[in-house]
This record gives C-alpha cells, structure tokens and sequence, in this order.
C-alpha cells in the first residue's frame, strides 16, 4: 500500500476479499468464504450452502415476518410478506436466529425452534 492512502477503500477487492492486486502490487488473497476462521466443521457443524437453495418451505398461512427455513439447518431465512416471499442466506458459519432475527454464529442457535413470532 502507498504511505497515505488510508488502506483499502469500501469496495475495492482487497475489501472484498476477492483475489487481486494491492496498491503495492503484491496480490491479495483470501480463504473461500472465510471458513478456517470459523470454529467447527463445515457441512457437519454447520450448512455450508453457496446460494439459497429450494426448499419446501412456503409462506402460505403464515403472517408476514422472517422464518427459518428448517431444510438447510437455518442458513437460508425468508421473508414473508403480501406478495410473496424473499430467500437469504447467512454466510458461512452462521445461521438464522428466529429469536434475535439475524444470522448468528451456528454454535449460538438452536434451529429446531420455530415458535417465535415472526416480527
């Protein structure tokens, strides 16, 4: 990096973590998605899902709100609302938390629980 640059900058790919070339020209790289950082092991600890996959899971009869979806172990949460439904996924690591309604660490949730409201 060049003294007075301020680091990398919101977005570039070095903020990322995507391979690429530094200010300096060195090359920067890091681990896929982040998984040796992440205590346990993956696809046995916790789901290790790269996009949200279909499930079963459906909206219908359900109030508007956030849910878990059970088939991926909680890595993958919906959105129910009027019109339809939206699917997320937590990264790597972490799942949805129907209590606190964010992804949290895996190790954190307890995913065979879905009696929470969902706002």
């Amino acid at each position: 990096m060049r003294p007075g640059t301020g680091g990398a900058r919101f977005g570039s790919k070095a903020d990322t973590g995507s391979a690429g070339v530094a200010d300096d020209g060195s090359t920067a790289t890091s681990t896929p998605a982040g998984r040796d950082n992440v205590p346990g092991r993956p696809g046995r600890d916790y789901p290790t899902f790269s996009k949200p996959p279909v499930t079963g899971f459906s909206c219908r009869g359900k109030v508007p709100g956030m849910y878990a979806d059970f088939e991926t172990r909680c890595q993958v949460w919906h959105f129910c609302h009027e019109n339809g439904h939206h699917r997320f996924l937590c990264v790597a690591g972490t799942v949805f938390s129907p209590i606190s309604r964010t992804c949290d660490w895996w190790y954190n949730v307890d995913c065979r629980y879905d009696a929470f409201p969902p706002f």
